[in-house]
């Protein structure tokens, strides 16, 4: 649950920040990637995501990122060094 010193942002905050799609926000938060954020009172349907949300987004980014290996090694093209 959000402290209540936390800064809060939008999906669209979250999104212009992480540079990630909506769409993938929502399938890592499906994928239990993220916790659920917490949406705001009064049956208003905005997602209250927090700076722990971002840092989660971020780690997960550079995951994918990352190639696998060395990165440093080179796959030989086809027909070569066979």
């Amino acid at each position: 649950m959000p402290r209540p010193e936390d800064r809060y942002y939008t999906t669209k905050e979250v999104l212009d920040k992480t540079g990630i799609s909506k769409s993938t926000l929502v399938r890592w938060e499906k994928e239990g990637y993220l916790p659920r954020p917490s949406r705001r009172a009064y049956g208003n349907k905005d997602r209250l995501w927090t700076d722990r949300h971002i840092n989660l987004i971020e780690e997960r980014k550079n995951k994918i990122e990352e190639p696998p290996g060395d990165a440093t090694t080179k796959k030989p093209k086809k027909g070569e060094g066979k």
